[in-house]
């Protein structure tokens, strides 16, 4: 697959969202970006100019912990349109959690429509997942491991959002 850099973020950037509200708070400290949502989940919007509609490839660099031990951590990252108010809201996404699940979504699914379990997610450490999408399928990938694609040709397309999800109680 062929790419090129179109964006990356460098988390000293003082666009990157680094803010305190009641139930997120972004910020850098010691070289990583670290963000914690408390009461709800959170989409961290890193960027507003991807055309989902075109060819594209977005990964992170994640390692994810619940803020309270006796519960399961959840992260991930996502693109699409992020606005609930816009006729095209569909985000498409890849999430882990604690117990070294994949999770394979897209939010107009009332539950994740794949759960994957798979060796190549390290547990308790940084892993690397990417979606890359070409055409009309998307790709899905754990550490540089392919794991999953689907065809989006019959659903709603579009929107301009790539970010961080953030799930309720996780850092």
């Amino acid at each position: 697959m062929f790419q090129h850099l179109y964006f990356q973020h460098d988390i000293n950037n003082p666009k990157f969202p680094t803010v305190k509200q009641d139930n997120f708070y972004g910020r850098v400290e010691n070289g990583v970006y670290i963000a914690t949502s408390y009461s709800s989940n959170i989409t961290a919007n890193i960027a507003n100019l991807v055309n989902t509609l075109e060819d594209f490839c977005i990964e992170a660099v994640i390692k994810i912990q619940a803020n309270d031990a006796n519960k399961d951590a959840f992260a991930g990252i996502y693109f699409g349109e992020a606005d609930s108010q816009k006729e095209n809201t569909n985000l498409h996404y890849i999430s882990l959690d604690s117990k070294q699940h994949i999770f394979i979504g897209e939010n107009r699914c009332l539950i994740p429509f794949i759960d994957l379990f798979r060796t190549e997610y390290k547990l308790g450490d940084y892993n690397k997942i990417k979606i890359y999408k070409q055409g009309q399928f998307i790709y899905y990938f754990i550490n540089d491991t392919f794991i999953y694609h689907n065809d989006i040709s019959d659903l709603i397309q579009g929107g301009e959002c790539a970010g961080l999800l953030i799930y309720a109680g996780n850092t």
